[in-house]
């Protein structure tokens, strides 16, 4: 609980990049002791949420250019695997789930609620990868995501469009079981993606 409570706050931002996380703090802002705590702070540093520094303590992570881009070429190779067994391995259920998630997407797009969007948007993601029915690929993916999530630029117009076409044939190659097709979507998909975070990144840095 120590762990989902800390890292749900980085993710939300909650304390800011560099912010000092003493066990102090996060003892009386959760209520638990400082052996849990502790635990926790070191899990998410084998994550990249939290670093250590001698003689100081633990510092929120900074995540960088260098971050993003080595977590889409992650997710490049890896949802594509998951796209590929997800088409293999999908039933009815599955394919109306994720299409009850695109239509939301599809609904908050029209009424201009971009950043509700863009969570259904990574439900999905994380859906199609449970669909994969390979536990350790979900294992790692959630903390690849949930990185992701950290580092969560504001959505505009184009990036919430383009992903609806994209989630659109993902989805039917999944529902006629077209593994190869499915793999290379979602590749082509995670790297239109790469691309729009690496402009909004690198704009915002100049």
């Amino acid at each position: 609980m120590a762990y989902d409570f800390i890292k749900q706050s980085i993710i939300n931002n909650e304390f800011p990049a560099d912010a000092t996380l003493t066990e102090t703090l996060l003892c009386n802002k959760y209520g638990f002791s400082r052996t849990p705590v502790r635990e926790a702070l070191h899990r998410l540093s084998s994550e990249g949420f939290v670093v250590f520094i001698k003689d100081k303590g633990a510092f929120v992570a900074q995540i960088g250019l260098e971050d993003l881009l080595q977590n889409y070429e992650i997710r490049e190779a890896l949802e594509g695997m998951a796209a590929k067994l997800c088409a293999v391995r999908s039933n009815k259920a599955l394919v109306e789930e994720l299409n009850g998630l695109l239509q939301k997407i599809k609904a908050c797009h029209a009424k201009g609620n971009l950043s509700q969007a863009m969570a259904y948007d990574m439900e999905f993601h994380r859906r199609l990868i449970r669909g994969s029915k390979n536990t350790r690929l979900e294992a790692i993916m959630g903390v690849v995501l949930d990185l992701i999530s950290c580092m969560a630029y504001k959505a505009d117009e184009d990036i919430i469009s383009l992903s609806i076409e994209d989630h659109e044939r993902i989805l039917d190659a999944i529902e006629s079981s077209d593994a190869e097709q499915a793999e290379a979507i979602m590749r082509e998909h995670i790297a239109h993606s790469k691309k729009y975070h690496f402009d909004k990144f690198y704009l915002l840095e100049r």
